[in-house]
């Protein structure tokens, strides 16, 4: 038996998008002026919480305030990003003498191409551990979910792939391989 005052998906769809263009159309300036008061690359963040609000937009729709909810999915986004690329930083700062940063960009070039040296010198799976976690900011159960490995084999790999960077990069500095 079928209720014919339910609607279907196909129904509800357009419905659904109706309603997002609303949201679009009467809070989007709003939201962009809160995302942009951060920095310059908030707006790719707010970009991609928008595309995501978009993709489950009955459950975003049915919170209480939207925009603060688009607005909060941004703010995780760039925090995201945000600690990505600090990490980034330290991994070189690590790897590299202390003089990065307060030299030219030509040594902190030099210190960059010796770092990937030195990964390049990795075993494989030591390698992609540290590549997915230190360099692409990947999260320990997201670097085990790419490499169908445990989570504790990643943190395993890491440790020993950090620990190799600092002994190759001191043979390095100390005239040993470059």
């Amino acid at each position: 038996m079928t209720h014919e005052s339910e609607p279907d998906g196909a129904a509800l769809l357009p419905n659904l998008r109706a309603s997002y263009e609303t949201f679009l159309t009467e809070d989007l300036e709003r939201l962009k002026m809160a995302v942009l008061r951060w920095d310059s690359d908030a707006g790719d963040a707010l970009q991609e919480a928008l595309l995501q609000a978009y993709e489950r937009w009955e459950m975003v729709s049915a919170a209480n305030n939207p925009i603060a909810y688009v607005f909060g999915m941004a703010r995780n986004i760039r925090l995201s990003e945000l600690r990505r690329d600090q990490r980034r930083n330290e991994v070189l700062t690590e790897f590299t003498t202390g003089e990065v940063g307060q030299g030219d960009f030509t040594d902190l070039v030099v210190a960059a191409d010796q770092l990937w040296d030195a990964v390049r010198q990795l075993p494989c799976a030591i390698r992609e551990v540290f590549v997915l976690r230190d360099v692409a900011g990947f999260s320990e159960s997201e670097a085990a979910e790419v490499l169908q490995v445990a989570g504790s084999t990643v943190r395993g790999h890491l440790c020993r792939a950090r620990a190799a960077l600092r002994k190759l990069l001191t043979d390095q500095r100390q005239g040993g391989r470059r």
